[in-house]
């Protein structure tokens, strides 16, 4: 994993989560769970793809996210900060 790439999961390690991600229980569990596997790919471990579709965005929930993602600036950003680190641990996942 090259710096700029560290350094993209280290700011998704240390934002603040907007409000608008923290009203539903399954958004705060989704927020939970990427955090900790974001903790463990900054760290220098290679999540497994499987691990990792066990956590991707299904429609209905990227559907109510796209509800309040165009609302406040720093929903954009947090929810593009989440889709790059994904795109990221996946890139550098194992098989």
């Amino acid at each position: 994993m090259d710096k700029n790439e560290r350094q993209i999961l280290k700011a998704f390690l240390n934002i603040n989560i907007p409000d608008d991600f923290n009203n539903k229980i399954d958004n705060i569990l989704l927020i939970s769970s990427m955090r900790g596997l974001v903790s463990r790919s900054y760290s220098g471990e290679r999540i497994g793809k499987n691990e990792l579709e066990k956590y991707n965005l299904s429609s209905s929930m990227k559907e109510e996210i796209g509800k309040f993602v165009s609302n406040k600036i720093d929903n954009l950003i947090f929810y593009n900060l989440l889709k790059t680190c994904i795109s990221i641990m996946y890139k550098h996942s194992k098989e």
